[in-house]
């Protein structure tokens, strides 16, 4: 179920995304599944926005987005990525995501059931064409 939830918003995620490569370029993007430990869903959520605050207050140049699973097997689950990235940019943050991980740690982590974390790259050859992308015709498929 969250593979389908993965790629529905995905597919949407990555039209509506400001960050863009062109269609020759890979599109990569970093989804992070997260559940919070019973009773602790408030804490996570204050944790999650002082880390958010945390890339913005240090110049990060990525736009996160995050969804909360409403129904089915998931719900609960919040799933928090960042859209239309090439290989090479994960390679020239070393040095920020050790800072990130940090401060995840020191905000999140204590409220975390589970947290994973799996790339994903769009698939040009399988995406309807520019005049076509839209969500609103996407959420009819």
């Amino acid at each position: 179920m969250i593979c389908f939830v993965a790629l529905c918003f995905l597919t949407v995620a990555s039209i509506s995304q400001t960050q863009t490569t062109d269609l020759t370029d890979v599109s990569v993007a970093q989804i992070m599944f997260e559940v919070p430990k019973p009773g602790r869903v408030e804490e996570y959520e204050q944790g999650i926005k002082k880390h958010m605050a945390w890339h913005k207050s240090n110049h990060d140049r990525w736009t996160w987005q995050t969804w909360e699973v409403m129904t089915g097997r998931d719900t609960g689950t919040y799933i928090i990525g960042t859209f239309g990235h090439r290989w090479e940019d994960f390679d020239d943050l070393e040095e920020f995501s050790k800072a990130a991980k940090d401060d995840f740690n020191k905000n999140v982590t204590a409220s975390l059931n589970s947290s994973s974390c799996t790339f994903y790259v769009l698939t040009s050859s399988q995406c309807a064409p520019k005049e076509h992308e839209n969500s609103h015709n996407l959420s009819r498929r």
